[in-house]
Order: C-alpha cells, then sequence, then structure tokens
C-alpha cells in the first residue's frame, strides 16, 4: 500500500480505503500500480469503505496484505 487514510492507522501505517493505490510485488508489478476497487460495505475510513484480505483490486487481483490483529466485517 503507498497511501491510505490520513487520521485511522493500523499496526503504525495508513488504513487502506477504496480507491487508495496499492502495488503489488513482482511479477505482478509490470502493470503498474492499481486502486483498491472493493471493500466493506459496513466498515468506512474517513467516509470510504475499509478494505479487507480479499477484496478486490482494480486489476481484478485480490489484497492479500492484512494485518491479522485487526478484523473488518461487512
Amino acid at each position: 500500500m503507498s497511501a491510505g487514510a490520513a487520521t485511522v492507522t493500523v499496526a503504525g501505517l495508513p488504513a487502506a480505503r477504496v480507491g487508495d493505490p496499492h502495488s503489488e510485488p513482482p511479477p505482478l508489478a509490470a502493470h503498474g500500480p492499481q486502486v483498491i476497487a472493493r471493500g466493506s460495505a459496513t466498515v468506512f475510513i474517513e467516509g470510504r469503505p475499509a478494505a479487507r484480505e480479499g477484496d478486490l483490486l482494480g486489476c481484478g487481483a485480490v489484497l492479500s496484505a492484512t494485518q491479522a490483529t485487526v478484523l473488518i466485517g461487512g
């Protein structure tokens, strides 16, 4: 994740939300940075859906790097 919430952190890093940019590690990095396309329907961070493990990126890949101590439903 290269950016995120300005006022909410998870393990000291900005919380990820729909619309935030996300860079994939190689070999997927070849298609360039993507944004988080889908998130929680019930949990919002700064007015945007919170991103969770398994949520879709703009390229169709799924978000896999998450914090195990934070659970976000919906």
